[in-house]
């Protein structure tokens, strides 16, 4: 047999391991090759591949893996180090993929190879054999990953409680917390579950009375005879807007609202009709079965405390009197993150956690040092998982996803912090 470069061998054995390999099970759910440092050298019959420190980090990044949908992970049993082949379903369009592949190595090496005499230590299994071996022997086996979920929610159970009291009776609420922390994403999920229309409206300094209430346009009327007369017309702002069509009115970052503004609120806060002074109208709530005013603010209305959240105002106190409940969310739990991180991005549990626990580490470290100025919610969470999916447990994920979104001052700390958790 002509002797194959090591990379080319073993990619040739791996492809051709795979395609003898058959069941239902793995049509429908892939099947996943674990091997260590010894499995693959015995493959290749040197150690060309295995000989550097960072054998693991060099074969990751061979493109072979992108091209066929096949995922790569390393990690270790009992200090053995090991690196798992994930391949998606086996399809008769993935066979015949990976058949085309192995046809260019053939055609590229030009020489015809006993298969037979190839094999694979350790690698006979697939998923659903695997799955009848004793636990002990299951648990050294990496977990088969599930494809992500980006509609996947889990709701803050507490917060839920609050607006299954109070949505239905149309009291008002004032959800404020770190960003990340679930505020409009649940109060969305809750209207969506119990099928109650909504409306949802970014706050922001530049915002207009006539935002709120509406205004007087000049508008083109088109009449009988073809011709065009200029007439004037009210168009409704967004308070208006959602009492005449009974919707629950969700208003983003409250707290980026400009106090003089948010007084337009303050008679509906108290379950009063509203005095449209812009349309002459007087807009009665008392007969809606669904209006009713959420707010969310990264702020509890005092203004930016931390240097963190620049353009929130100072709310007059007596505005955030008039809210029925205040409620404050927080980070979720570390099994919470895990199980979001999981599902939403598809990553393994055990690599979920490892996140978890360096989100709540940042969390405390933040809270006790004054070094730390900045947050860290689950939306940087969510970056830094999805770089390692695509790119592994390296540094070039941790740049991407986590330390290129840290001012330099910060960057050492977290290192120092994430050196611990890995």
């Amino acid at each position: 047999m002509v002797k194959l470069k090591a990379k080319t061998k073993f990619i040739y054995v791996i492809l051709n391991r795979v395609l003898t390999i058959r069941g239902a099970d793995i049509e429908k759910k892939g099947l996943i090759l674990t091997l260590t440092r010894d499995d693959i050298q015995t493959i290749v019959e040197s150690d060309d591949l295995t000989r550097e420190p960072n054998w693991k980090v060099r074969l990751r990044h061979w493109s072979v893996w992108n091209e066929l949908g096949i995922k790569y992970r390393t990690f270790s049993v009992r200090g053995i180090e090991r690196i798992s082949l994930i391949f998606p379903p086996m399809t008769a369009e993935k066979r015949q993929e990976i058949q085309r592949y192995v046809k260019k190595i053939q055609i590229l090496i030009n020489v015809n190879i006993d298969e037979s005499t190839l094999t694979v230590p350790g690698c006979t299994k697939s998923e659903s054999e695997s799955e009848s071996e004793s636990e002990s022997e299951s648990e050294q086996k990496i977990e088969k990953p599930i494809e992500a979920d980006p509609t996947y929610f889990k709701p803050d159970e507490k917060l839920i409680k609050l607006l299954d009291y109070a949505l239905p009776r149309r009291k008002t609420v004032y959800i404020t917390g770190p960003p990340g922390s679930g505020k409009s994403a649940t109060v969305e999920w809750w209207c969506k579950k119990n099928k109650k229309p909504y409306v949802r409206m970014n706050m922001d300094g530049d915002l207009l009375k006539e935002d709120l209430l509406g205004q007087t346009e000049l508008v083109s009327h088109k009449n009988p005879d073809g011709t065009f007369t200029r007439i004037t017309q009210f168009r409704g702002g967004i308070i208006t807007q959602a009492i005449e069509e009974d919707k629950i009115l969700l208003l983003d970052e409250i707290d980026a609202c400009p106090p003089t503004i948010a007084f337009n609120l303050q008679a509906i806060l108290e379950g009063n009709a509203l005095v449209n002074t812009r349309s002459g109208k007087i807009l009665d709530i008392k007969n809606c079965k669904n209006f009713t005013i959420i707010a969310t603010a990264n702020t509890k209305g005092t203004g930016d405390e931390t240097g963190l959240y620049a353009g929130t105002f100072t709310q007059n106190d007596a505005f955030m009197d008039r809210w029925t409940f205040i409620f404050e969310t927080q980070y979720p739990s570390v099994d919470e993150e895990t199980d979001i991180l999981h599902h939403k991005i598809g990553i393994q549990k055990k690599i979920a956690r490892k996140i978890a626990e360096l989100a709540k580490e940042i969390r405390y470290s933040i809270i006790k040092s004054q070094e730390l100025n900045m947050t860290f919610g689950i939306r940087r969470t969510m970056s830094l998982a999805e770089a390692i999916r695509a790119f592994g447990e390296n540094d070039f994920a941790f740049d991407i996803g986590l330390y290129n979104r840290l001012p330099e001052y910060n960057r050492d700390t977290i290192r120092e912090i994430k050196n611990r958790i890995y």
